[in-house]
């Protein structure tokens, strides 16, 4: 269900599931290592869609410099990303048609 990869701005991430035992968390974005990690044990492939966007909106941020242009420190970082992914992700569900825009 993952992908293999994400491009993110110049930059190109291997994504792969996070191992169950861990981390408490549902999925992480590693700049220096070029990685998103995403839980996938027991959760539903929307849930796993939003973790994924969520992260990947994370890479956008640190691509962008966002973290350091807008002064965020890690917990409104993390509010802004949740909030965009929870959004973006009822549009892309709602909206099946949507992403076929984005492939032409």
């Amino acid at each position: 269900m993952l992908p293999s990869h994400v491009r993110i701005g110049y930059e190109t991430y291997k994504v792969s599931p996070m191992p169950k035992a861990e981390r408490d968390i549902e999925g992480d974005f590693t700049s220096s290592s070029q990685l998103i990690r995403v839980r996938i044990g027991g959760r539903s492939p929307r849930f796993i869609a939003n973790t994924l966007l969520h992260e990947i909106l994370h890479g956008v941020f640190y691509q962008a410099g966002l973290r350091d242009s807008l002064s965020l420190n890690h917990a409104k970082e993390e509010a802004i990303v949740n909030c965009l992914a929870n959004g973006l992700s009822q549009v892309f569900r709602d909206n099946p048609d949507l992403a076929k825009l984005f492939s032409k």
